[in-house]
C-alpha cells in the first residue's frame, strides 16, 4: 500500500471512532454494565507484524474470529485474557463461556460493521464467529492467513473496552485488506464531497 496521506488517515481515524461507539451500546445491553471506551489504535502493517504491533503477542488470550464479506475482506477479532472471560461471565457456566463471548462477538461486530456499511454505502457481511484460545500472535497469524491477507499490508483499528466496576479489559480489533481500505478512503472522500 501506498504511504497514506493526512486526510486519508483522519478518514480512517474516523471510521475506526465511528467502530468503537458502536461496540458500546451492544456490550451495556448485554452484559449490562457500564462500558468505556478508549481512542481506537490505527496501524498500518505487514501481516507478520500485526501481533507485535498490537502487543502482548505471546500471552494466551481467548478469541473469537469473525471473517468480513461482501465489499470488503477482513476479520474481526475479539480477545480476551481467560482469567478476563471468567470475571466477565462469572454467571455464565464454564462450559459455555466461549459460546457467550462468540455471541458478544457477534453482535458488537455486527453493529459496527453495520454503521460502516450504512454510513459509506456498503455491503459488509459476517461470518459464524469461531472461538479459540492460544496466543494472540497464533491467533491473529492464523486469522490472517486464512482470510488470504498474507504478504498483505494490512489496516488494523484496535478498540480497548472497560467493562463494569472492575474494568475489565476486552479489545475488538478490526483488519482490513488493502482493498477495502481503498474502498473505505474513496466512500468517506464522497461523503466529504456532498
Amino acid at each position: 500500500m501506498e504511504t497514506l496521506d493526512s486526510f486519508s488517515k483522519d478518514l480512517l481515524r474516523e471510521t475506526a471512532n465511528i467502530m468503537a461507539q458502536k461496540t458500546v451500546r451492544p456490550i451495556e445491553n448485554i452484559l449490562r454494565q457500564k462500558t468505556i471506551v478508549t481512542k481506537p489504535e490505527i496501524i498500518m502493517q505487514k501481516m507478520e507484524f500485526v501481533a507485535d504491533s498490537l502487543g502482548q503477542a505471546d500471552e494466551i488470550k481467548d478469541s473469537v474470529f469473525i471473517r468480513i464479506l461482501g465489499d470488503g475482506q477482513g476479520a474481526v477479532v475479539l480477545l480476551m485474557k481467560p482469567e478476563d472471560s471468567a470475571k466477565l461471565l462469572v454467571e455464565v457456566d464454564k462450559d459455555m463461556r466461549m459460546d457467550a463471548l462468540r455471541e458478544i462477538a457477534n453482535i458488537i461486530a455486527g453493529a459496527c460493521l453495520g454503521g460502516i456499511a450504512r454510513l459509506l454505502s456498503l455491503k459488509l457481511m459476517q461470518s459464524v464467529p469461531t472461538a479459540a484460545t492460544d496466543m494472540s500472535r497464533a491467533i491473529l497469524n492464523e486469522i490472517v492467513s486464512e482470510v488470504g491477507m498474507t504478504n498483505a499490508d494490512l489496516l488494523c483499528a484496535q478498540v480497548s473496552l472497560s467493562i463494569g466496576a472492575g474494568k475489565i479489559p476486552l479489545s475488538m480489533v478490526f483488519i482490513f485488506d488493502n482493498d477495502t481500505t481503498n474502498l473505505i478512503i474513496s466512500k468517506s472522500k464522497d461523503l466529504t464531497k456532498l
